[in-house]
This record gives C-alpha cells, sequence and structure tokens, in this order.
C-alpha cells in the first residue's frame, strides 16, 4: 500500500508541468516570492533579501532590508493582474517566471528600485538596472549589504 501511495505521489510531482503560464492578482510571499491562484511563483533573474535579511544604512546602522524589499514587492503588485510565465522549477518546487505588470518587468522593477539584485547566473538581464539603482543609491544602495546570496551562506 505504502509503494502505490509513493508512487502516485511520484507521478503527481513528474505530470506537474515544469513551464507554466499564470495569470491573476498576487500575494507577496518575499521579495522575489509572489503565490498566484496557490502557485508559487520565484521571479527570475533576481535574487532579493531574506525577510529577516539586515544591511546598514549610509549611517552604518542596521535595518531590516529584507522587510523593506518585501513592502516594495507588495506595493508594486498590490491590486493589479501579473501575469507570469514559467519555464521550469526550482529545488522548491517554485514556478521560476518572469512575470509582466503591463509591459513592465516586475523584476527588472525590483531591481532599478534597488531592492533585488541581479542574479549572478541568471540575471544577465538586469545588470543595466542595477548599475543605474547603485549610481543612483536608491533602496539598498543607500547604504551597505550583503549580496543575499552571501548573507545565506554566512547564516549556515
Amino acid at each position: 500500500m505504502l509503494k502505490r501511495i509513493a508512487v502516485l505521489a511520484l507521478m503527481m510531482v513528474v505530470a506537474t508541468p515544469a513551464g507554466a503560464d499564470v495569470t491573476g492578482k498576487a500575494k507577496v510571499i518575499d521579495a522575489n516570492t509572489l503565490e498566484i491562484d496557490g502557485e508559487r511563483i520565484r521571479l527570475d533573474g533576481i535574487d532579493a533579501p531574506d525577510p529577516d535579511q539586515k544591511c546598514l544604512t549610509g549611517n552604518g546602522k542596521p535595518y531590516g532590508c529584507g522587510t523593506y524589499a518585501t513592502k516594495n514587492l507588495h506595493g508594486l503588485v498590490v491590486g493589479h493582474t501579473l501575469s507570469c510565465k514559467g519555464r521550469e522549477r526550482d529545488g522548491d518546487g517554485r514556478l521560476i517566471a518572469l512575470c509582466r505588470l503591463g509591459p513592465f518587468d516586475l523584476s527588472e522593477m525590483m531591481v532599478a528600485d534597488g531592492w533585488a539584485v541581479a542574479d549572478p547566473v541568471r540575471g544577465k538581464a538586469y545588470v543595466r538596472a542595477e548599475t543605474a539603482a547603485r549610481a543612483r543609491k536608491v533602496g539598498m544602495w543607500k547604504g551597505t549589504f550583503d549580496p543575499p546570496w552571501e548573507w545565506r551562506r554566512k547564516r549556515k
């Protein structure tokens, strides 16, 4: 009986399409994760601070940049319909997707606002927006911070 259940569970996971299109109003989970109609979506090409990540202001004072980044994403999407086009899933089963708010790329908006950075592996499209945010000293660029992947590595 347990074997049958395990096989059925595996079939369900394998049957779930890696790529998918999802449209709707989003609930913000964190600064780079959304949920639309029960589907968890990770914004493609960026990395953003975790909710409990701290950064330093220009005066060297710690603040909750992860909270600010999450609030920024919420402010961008609240009340709007998003259109997300996914192509694969991450290790947590989230759909990795390019999400648009009308004609605007949500990942690019987060990077341009300074609350996310271009993913060093998948984010080549957002390097220009990151460079501009750094030059304008907006978001996390007002002070100093560890890139999110470095911050997570240090916590382990």
